[in-house]
């Protein structure tokens, strides 16, 4: 055995990184076999042995659970780093760290504004995995992280096919919960408001709205923004407030409008209170159940309204639960976990 040949000495004649040697090494499940038939020969020749450290004595190798580098990447896709402080945002990271750090893992939160500028830190040499937030991913992105172990928070609501993991709030629940309450109040006129045509969650709520209210004899009145030519493509993109306000004036004009309205989010009802106060409108006239339960918006309302409680702090457990399978089984099937809201 020749003592003085090292990890790197491997890496370097068999034209590798020490990365992946290391996951030969430890037969981690990602390697080629090509790749690993190369590493294994050179190991051979030079006549390698891998030496555990005694500075790590006590603790076992993760490797086995996909665990080499101890850290995963919170991915905010077309977003700055600001928006972590978004509420839904903002607790949903939450759900993430905590389960990760219980487990002895960190994070390192990576906005990617341009999909096709791609930061270095994204490399499986200094992180495990990745979970997703915010813009939908474009294909240039999805084949460049192909090997990449990935769960999707929110962004993946629209898509029909299941190719990746995704996480999100059950949203026709989320309109079951609404349309439960009004029913219960003797509400059978409603109005609904979608200022974010390209806003998947919203899109899911409206609908499914709709298909429970008037199941049960009631009548829903919709106002849509359904021009989606200039839409920008992130599942949080904030509101056109001009055409907003459009909206508005159409549904305060109806003399015949709805005293119960369903909105999408809290942001959405904190806009709809202060263009209402605005008119001379008093918020208090009108039944409001809003989702999300973004405290910053609702705190600021008189009288707050009700708000739909997503659960955004366990639907990021529930991304990182499904991350640490993810990165122990790399052949297992790909699944759309829905979390249960409640109000």
């Amino acid at each position: 055995m020749n003592q003085r040949v090292s990890l790197q000495d491997v890496a370097k004649v068999a034209g590798v990184s020490a990365m992946t040697v290391s996951r030969v090494i430890n037969n981690h499940p990602r390697v080629l076999a090509k790749t690993s038939e190369k590493v294994q020969k050179v190991i051979k020749e030079l006549g390698y042995t891998a030496v555990p450290s005694l500075r790590k004595r006590g603790r076992r190798s993760r490797a086995h659970t996909g665990i080499h580098t101890g850290q995963i990447a919170l991915v905010l896709l077309g977003m700055e780093e600001s928006f972590a402080n978004n509420p839904v945002i903002g607790k949903t990271l939450h759900g993430i760290r905590s389960h990760l750090s219980a487990n002895d893992i960190s994070t390192v939160l990576v906005p990617v504004q341009d999909q096709k500028k791609i930061p270095d830190i994204l490399d499986r040499r200094s992180i495990d995995g990745m979970i997703v937030t915010g813009e939908f991913p474009k294909d240039s992105f999805k084949e460049y992280f192909a090997d990449m172990p990935i769960v999707y928070v929110y962004c993946l609501s629209n898509e029909i096919e299941m190719s990746y993991d995704q996480i999100m709030p059950n949203n026709k629940k989320v309109a079951g919960l609404a349309s439960e309450n009004f029913l219960k109040q003797g509400v059978k006129h409603c109005a609904f408001f979608d200022p974010s045509p390209n806003h998947p969650e919203f899109n899911i709520r409206g609908q499914e709205f709709i298909k429970f209210f008037e199941k049960s004899g009631g009548k829903v009145d919709m106002y849509l923004d359904k021009d989606l030519s200039d839409a920008p493509e992130s599942a949080e993109q904030d509101v056109d407030r001009s055409k907003f306000k459009k909206m508005i004036d159409r549904f305060l004009s109806n003399k015949d409008r709805a005293r119960a309205i369903f909105l999408p989010s809290d942001s959405v009802t904190a806009i709809f209170h202060r263009e209402l106060r605005q008119k001379g409108e008093d918020p208090s006239e009108y039944q409001i159940i809003s989702c999300n339960q973004e405290r910053p918006y609702l705190e600021g309302l008189y009288p707050m309204p009700e708000s739909i409680d997503i659960q955004s702090k366990q639907i990021g457990i529930k991304a990182a639960e499904r991350l640490l399978l993810r990165l122990s089984d790399s052949a297992l099937q790909t699944e759309k976990i829905l979390v249960d809201p409640k109000l």
